[in-house]
């Protein structure tokens, strides 16, 4: 019997994403320190396309997935299909998938009208 090799939350991301220039036009461009500060750009983004990617699975009847492969399919889009969110995440961010975690946190911490 062959197991499939489980990720984790905090892998790395692949080195395509490391390549990519990220966050030109977030307020901490350029700087390198553990306490880069979430925009509320960034925080949105995931919370919302997360609600819309788990709208799409309850309409279409397919299972949920789980929090972090959906995590890793933002993280994953953001290159590919919204690209001019590129400029808006700080590379810090994008790291890996247990720091991208924490924009989806807070944004489910915010209140319903924040959203």
């Amino acid at each position: 019997m062959q197991f499939k090799k489980r990720t984790t939350i905090s892998a790395p991301v692949q080195p395509i994403l490391q390549r990519i220039e990220w966050g030109k036009k977030h307020p901490q461009y350029g700087i390198r320190s553990d306490k880069i500060k979430w925009t509320a750009y960034e925080v949105r983004f995931i919370g919302r396309w997360m609600e819309k990617k788990n709208k799409m699975d309850s309409k279409t009847g397919l299972a949920q997935k789980s929090t972090s492969v959906l995590l890793r399919e933002c993280l994953y889009a953001i290159p590919s299909d919204y690209p001019e969110m590129v400029d808006h995440f700080h590379d810090s961010h994008v790291v890996c998938l247990s720091t991208f975690q924490w924009g989806y946190t807070r944004y489910l911490k915010l209140p319903d009208d924040q959203k």
